[in-house]
């Protein structure tokens, strides 16, 4: 029996993932701030929402509003579809 690789998972799920388009295109006069980009980017490195508050000394919930900010922007649904969407940006 062979076992998928970390990798060949990963890159299954991308392949049935359907991508929101970018900010630009969907919103073009409202770009992150600087705020919503150091959010993104812990999000990116796998923290969760509490986990992003300590690290940016923020309160869960400004981080909230700030992933909800991000959900809207990028027309993502969830918070999973953010982050493969902000990885497919880098």
């Amino acid at each position: 029996m062979v076992s998928a690789t970390p990798t060949s998972l990963a890159s299954s799920l991308t392949a049935s993932v359907a991508y929101p388009a970018a900010p630009a295109t969907l919103l073009p006069d409202i770009p992150f701030t600087p705020a919503e980009l150091r959010v993104l980017d812990q999000l990116r490195r796998g923290h969760s929402n509490k986990g992003i508050a300590a690290v940016l000394v923020l309160s869960p919930r400004t981080v909230e509003s700030h992933v909800s900010q991000l959900l809207a922007k990028t027309g993502c649904t969830n918070r999973t579809q953010l982050l493969l969407w902000a990885l497919g940006e880098q």
